[in-house]
């Protein structure tokens, strides 16, 4: 690990939007500790007999039509959508179906799916998908196959996935965030595609089937295809910002990658599993010893909440919302949460526990000038008391940044420096002192200090790395490796950084991390089976 400086800050971000319908008119209302079950996975074996229901379709904005392929009709609103149904998206339109299997898609402009057929016996369900595509999510234990109009299948057996198929050209694609798919070539055998990875099968006898690195986040994808009209173009776009070669696969072969040397460290716990089902990173906030208060993404796309009390976890309970990126969230005192989120309109909203939930704010964002849309999501730190420093990353790999001074927001502004590919995450190790990490262009961490410049650190992460502090003379480090396990560095004035040292896993998005007090750090995670996952150390 290189030597370092000094980094600068992160925040908060937050969510809803006028889609964003929470109790008492944007307003939760039931506290901290009223809980109620987080989203689950159906087993497939239930999944309703053809001919029927067997989940829903939503209409997010413009134009959507749904029913049986040889009559499809305009949607309005949310309806039931049955076995056998196709879906056509037009006019700048958005859609999202929701199966009864736990699985569901976000269909983009110009989609159009000819069918979709659910079978209990032996339990899949197959898309037939005519152009352009979707993103979306399927639970461990369901097996979900895409039919490609070249001839080329993608099979989902549980991941955040994206497919696209190209009609123009005849070329698909498909993607594979962090967990398990294969694709089967036309006239060929089915291969796995390992996570973090994604595929090119053009048609037969039309070039060689190439695998490609996938640097970029399921929101990032649909911000860029938000904005550049379709899945192909959005897809074109992100190839040419992340520089992605490729390279055809051959028996036994694996794209080569860098994983930090791994060092043994006493301390740590063995990792917990938790329940509940995230759709990507989740994030945690103490005030107080013993205290912690994690909140997730579910894949309803509301905001979920889990506490630990001291001596037990608690239930999951819904405050609501649609959130378009993970939470941030910060505690600057007792009994006091802010947590921040991309909201439908891509700007950052914001949530407040203060011995009640405030309900959601806008805070913006998307009104500076040039720097492009906001990406990912934000981070938030507390440097004192009733002091809040927010960040969050524009899809022209800058940083935003506001601050909260006790009684009124500063305006956004644009910090420069060398340009970011993730998420940042930011930590005070007292008053005056911000400290900030990212995943740089070269899939590196990059760290400043206050308004420092960026120090480039050895190694390669996947995704956003988390910093965490308990004292001035104490930060620690955490990122996903490329073979999916923990890394940790810690940071003292004297030596500086440490070599990574490996904490295994695996674990399936960016941690996320927290200290409330000297000697104690705990770490999140999202699992396999896409449930919270937890280590923490303590001296």
């Amino acid at each position: 690990m290189k030597k370092a400086r000094h980094a600068f800050a992160i925040v908060l971000l937050l969510i809803a939007q006028l889609f964003c319908v929470l109790p008492g008119q944007g307003q939760p209302t039931l506290p901290p500790g009223v809980t109620s079950r987080p989203p689950e996975v159906i087993d497939a074996t239930d999944v309703t007999p053809p001919d029927e229901s067997v989940g829903t379709i939503n209409l997010v904005n413009s134009q959507v039509e749904t029913g049986p392929p040889e009559d499809l009709q305009f949607l309005e609103g949310q309806q039931n959508f049955n076995n056998g149904d196709g879906v056509r998206v037009t006019q700048g339109g958005k859609g999202k179906l929701t199966l009864d299997d736990g699985s569901f898609m976000t269909l983009f402009n110009e989609t159009e799916v000819s069918g979709v057929n659910v079978s209990t016996s032996p339990p899949e369900t197959d898309f037939f998908l005519q152009n352009e595509g979707f993103l979306g999510y399927v639970p461990p234990g369901v097996n979900h196959t895409v039919n490609l109009p070249n001839g080329a299948r993608i099979t989902i057996l549980g991941t955040t996935f994206f497919v696209v198929f190209n009609n123009e050209s005849q070329v698909a694609t498909a993607g594979n965030f962090d967990g398990s798919v294969r694709y089967t070539p036309p006239g060929g055998t089915e291969q796995e595609l390992s996570s973090a990875r994604m595929v090119r099968i053009p048609p037969q006898g039309g070039g060689e089937v190439t695998l490609v690195e996938l640097p970029f986040t399921p929101e990032q994808f649909e911000v860029r295809v938000d904005q550049y009209g379709t899945p192909t173009a959005g897809l074109d776009v992100l190839i040419q910002e992340f520089n992605l070669g490729s390279r055809p696969p051959s028996d036994g072969q694996t794209i080569t990658v860098t994983v930090p040397p791994v060092v043994v460290q006493a301390g740590w716990s063995p990792w917990e599993q938790l329940d509940g089902v995230l759709k990507d990173s989740p994030t945690v906030a103490s005030w107080a010893t013993n205290r912690l208060d994690v909140f997730v993404r579910g894949i309803d796309d509301a905001l979920w909440h889990k506490v630990w009390d001291g001596s037990n976890w608690t239930g999951w309970e819904s405050l609501g919302g649609v959130l378009t990126s993970s939470p941030a969230a910060a505690s600057w005192g007792e009994n006091r949460i802010d947590i921040f989120a991309l909201g439908l309109d891509r700007e950052v909203w914001q949530q407040t526990w203060d011995g009640a939930w405030l309900g959601w704010f806008s805070q913006g964002g998307g009104d500076v000038e040039s720097s492009g849309l906001l990406e990912d999501s934000p981070a938030v730190t507390a440097s004192d008391s009733n002091e809040l420093h927010l960040f969050v990353r524009t899809s022209g790999h800058n940083l935003k940044y506001k601050y909260w001074g006790g009684e009124s927001w500063s305006p956004w502004d644009i910090l420069g420096g060398a340009p970011i590919y993730s998420s940042p995450s930011v930590v005070s190790r007292g008053a005056g002192m911000l400290d900030i990490v990212a995943r740089g262009e070269s899939s590196q961490v990059l760290w400043r200090n206050a308004l420092g410049d960026w120090i480039s650190f050895d190694g390669t992460i996947q995704d956003a790395p988390a910093i965490t502090s308990w004292g001035p003379d104490r930060m620690d480090l955490f990122a996903r490796g490329t073979d999916n396990n923990l890394y940790h560095s810690t940071w003292d004035p004297s030596t500086s950084w440490s070599d990574w040292e490996n904490l295994g896993g695996p674990i399936y998005s960016s941690p996320a991390a927290v200290s409330w007090g000297p000697g104690r750090i705990d770490v999140f995670a999202r699992g396999e089976t896409g449930n919270l996952i937890h280590i923490w150390y303590q001296e």
